[in-house]
């Protein structure tokens, strides 16, 4: 028997709803899991215990988590939101749900959803992750913001045949800032 034969024969234990067998194929989908070459399978398997249960139980809830997270660990992340969003109408007020919601929100740059969500939830552990990326975003947009004053100054003082390698700026200690050319 091949390990797709396995794979296959307790997909159908889970088809017919045995729950014993679930038990064992939550454990077996947690350790497929933990490897990298066998995540798709793993995610193959919560899928069947997702569908084989009812919407908003326990089991329910727990497969949806796991298969956005192991999407995000794959680092698709558009398919792990997509799989928590499809199932909020059961699952929308299951805080390691939300918390995950936030992690691939985080990674697909939508920060202030994310912000929201942690903050509607109270997922104050979340807001760490959100804070530091919000503050690498800042950072990132005021040295785009720099670069395009540079250039724009650039071609200002051109004119005059000028560069912004040639001005001094200091703030004083008023806090106006000073130029100085240097030729």
């Amino acid at each position: 028997m091949t390990s797709e034969d396995i794979l296959e024969s307790k997909l159908k234990q889970i088809d017919s709803k045995n729950l014993t067998g679930k038990s064992h194929l939550i454990s077996e989908a947690q350790v497929l899991g933990q490897n990298q070459d066998t995540k798709n399978q793993s995610i193959d398997i919560w899928y069947r215990l997702a569908q084989s249960s009812a919407p908003g139980d326990e089991t329910y809830v727990q497969s949806i988590n796991a298969i956005s997270q192991l999407y995000l660990q794959l680092g698709k992340f558009d398919s792990s939101l997509s799989v928590i969003e499809d199932s909020l109408e059961y699952t929308h007020n299951d805080k390691c749900l939300r918390q995950t919601q936030c992690l691939v929100l985080d990674k697909l740059g939508r920060l202030e959803e994310a912000e929201k969500i942690s903050a509607k939830y109270d997922l104050s552990h979340v807001d760490q992750v959100i804070g530091e990326s919000i503050t690498q975003k800042e950072e990132h947009d005021r040295e785009k913001a720099l670069i395009a004053l540079k250039n724009t100054s650039n071609r200002f003082l051109g004119i005059f045949g000028l560069n912004t390698d040639m001005l001094n700026i200091n703030q004083g200690e008023d806090g106006n800032y000073r130029f100085n050319i240097n030729k």
